[in-house]
């Protein structure tokens, strides 16, 4: 609320002034969701893009989950941000690009790990779905 402003004049504040009184102990005791909170890393991340080409019945999710089983521990972020039909992509087929970031909690990755993780998701992708990797 506000407060009156013959109270904020009799303590000579000029401005309009409000209020709010928060009850933290009821707030913090209600459902927030799932989400867990994960401490930021202090060093930089590596951020690639994958396009694959898979059968048109292979659900986005699927990729995704074998792309966060593959990269493990180091994927921060990952993120569906194209979806392709067309010539150059074969008929039946759709290409699927994602965004992914790689960070370690405690080291800036060096260019083989982030070589590494990447074949390592590209190899999954590829064994578990059928997919191809796009250039």
């Amino acid at each position: 609320g506000e407060v009156d402003p013959s109270v904020a004049e009799a303590f000579e504040v000029s401005e309009r002034v409000g209020w709010l009184d928060v009850d933290l102990d009821l707030l913090l005791g209600l459902p927030h969701g799932d989400l867990s909170f994960r401490p930021f890393s202090r060093y930089p991340s590596s951020d690639i893009d994958l396009a694959f080409e898979v059968d048109e019945k292979t659900p986005a999710a699927s990729v995704e989950s074998c792309l966060r089983s593959a990269a493990g521990d180091l994927l921060a972020d990952l993120a569906l941000f194209d979806v392709f039909r067309g010539d150059p992509v074969g008929e039946g087929r759709r290409s699927l690009a994602f965004a992914l970031r790689f960070q370690a909690d405690d080291r800036t990755l060096t260019d083989a790990e982030v070589a590494e993780v990447r074949l390592r998701c590209i190899k999954a992708v590829e064994d578990d779905l059928g997919a191809t990797i796009r250039s």
